[in-house]
């Protein structure tokens, strides 16, 4: 089935579909945001809206006569698989949860704390100023077709370090409120420069980060605490949905007029749009021509980068581009590679839920035990772990793109932690020199 004829079906019965659409985001609500809430702005929260959407896009399929059993079966048990390895640490969670002492940071670790923000704070301004030189304003370009992926063609490296600085930065940023319990004049500057870059890339998703790095924050420092862990102020929920439909406003001047809410909702749409263009045999055949095994497609980001290094090229072909190609011969745009279907193309209709199971298992073993942990005394430690557990559920869309980013967070942290540690102590030997000799 094509996106415009699939297009055409739910708006030919868009009431049905949309009572389709919410019954499954209250079933998805249940098993992803049930055990795994930190806030309404969790990453979960996405997962479950465009879980929703993609299987409403499987019942209209099915609806229609236009999947086969064999697809309609592998979607339903890798669902079954992802939802029972989530929520199995959570049962694990809650037969060896016990109480702990409150956790505070000793002023050692404060005064480290510094190093690494400013050090970071640098980091992302450089960072944006290359790209606004080398980019320009993506949500403001005038070319057909631009936005915040295909604007870095050719410029590889900074599209990786642009997707994962801002999530560094913004928990960091966070922390650093909740540790000293308060912004400086610096703070709000930068804070003004950090919504101003979100809102210049066009992306949709950047306040999303923004967001659950808050609520990821402010739920980590209540369980370190062992206090209630505090709702997201409603001003603040107001800003960030605005924020979106004003992104989307502005992006779609010229395109008609089709309303931002109405972009949004086919947005959420077209989530599924992977099994409509891919739940056929002969598509399959085309996208797993260049991509032999599970292994070297979702963990290529780790080992391919070192590859490249000694002029070996194993880049394997995008899934979801390679779809588009297939059925319009067009690779600008493609669709997201979502568990269900790597786990049929690498396992088949029978054993993909095998896949899906261990992708569940590794998002749960993440969120509800390296999480949870509360007996590191390590800000370091604290602020990787919540920029991994806020992007764990990434895995469930576009596993691939996890790993790119845990990759270049790895990467960036390392030099943050290097840099920030000899600053330190040149700083203090400093000290140590004026004092001996005052």
């Amino acid at each position: 089935m094509e996106l415009a004829q699939f297009a055409q079906i739910v708006l030919d019965d868009f009431v049905l579909y949309i009572i389709v659409f919410i019954a499954f985001f209250l079933l998805y609500r249940f098993f992803f945001l049930k055990n795994t809430f930190v806030n309404i702005i969790d990453s979960f929260l996405i997962e479950a809206i465009t879980s929703a959407g993609s299987a409403t896009t499987i019942f209209v399929m099915w609806y229609n006569n236009s999947i086969q059993n064999k697809f309609l079966f592998s979607f339903i048990t890798t669902e079954l698989a992802i939802f029972l390895g989530i929520n199995f640490f959570f049962i694990f969670k809650k037969k060896t949860t016990t109480k702990t002492q409150s956790l505070f940071f000793n002023d050692f670790q404060k005064k480290y704390f510094y190093f690494f923000f400013y050090v970071t704070s640098v980091f992302f301004v450089l960072v944006q100023l290359i790209i606004f030189k080398t980019i320009g304003v993506t949500l403001l370009s005038t070319e057909e077709g631009i936005n915040h992926v295909n604007a870095f063609d050719g410029l590889g490296v900074f599209f990786d370090v642009s997707l994962v600085i801002k999530p560094i930065f913004a928990t960091v940023l966070f922390m650093k409120r909740k540790i000293f319990n308060r912004f400086t004049t610096i703070d709000y500057f930068l804070i003004f420069f950090l919504i101003l870059s979100s809102i210049a890339s066009g992306s949709k998703s950047s306040f999303m980060v923004l967001f659950t790095c808050y609520a990821f924050v402010e739920y980590k420092f209540a369980t370190l605490e062992n206090k209630e862990v505090k709702k997201i102020p409603k001003k603040y929920l107001i800003i960030f949905f605005s924020s979106i439909l004003f992104i989307i406003t502005i992006g779609s001047f010229g395109g008609g007029d089709i309303s931002a809410v109405t972009k949004l909702f086919e947005r959420v749409l077209f989530s599924g749009d992977i099994f409509l263009l891919g739940y056929n045999d002969e598509a399959i055949r085309y996208v797993t021509m260049d991509n032999k095994n599970a292994f070297s497609f979702i963990f290529y980001p780790f080992y391919g980068k070192f590859l490249k290094l000694i002029g070996i090229d194993l880049t394997p072909t995008n899934i979801g581009v390679g779809l588009y190609d297939f059925t319009y011969g067009i690779t600008s745009s493609g669709s997201t590679p979502r568990h269900n279907y790597l786990s049929l193309l690498f396992f088949g209709e029978k054993f993909g839920w095998i896949l899906s199971l261990l992708i569940g298992l590794f998002i749960g073993f993440i969120r509800f035990v390296i999480y949870e942990f509360k007996s590191v005394k390590s800000v370091t430690f604290n602020i990787f772990i919540i920029l991994v557990a806020s992007i764990t559920p990434f895995c469930i869309t576009d596993i691939y793109l996890f790993n790119m980013m845990l990759f270049m967070i790895i990467i960036l942290f390392l030099l943050i932690v290097i840099i920030s540690f000899l600053l330190m102590i040149f700083f203090s030997f400093t000290d140590l020199i004026e004092t001996n000799n005052g």
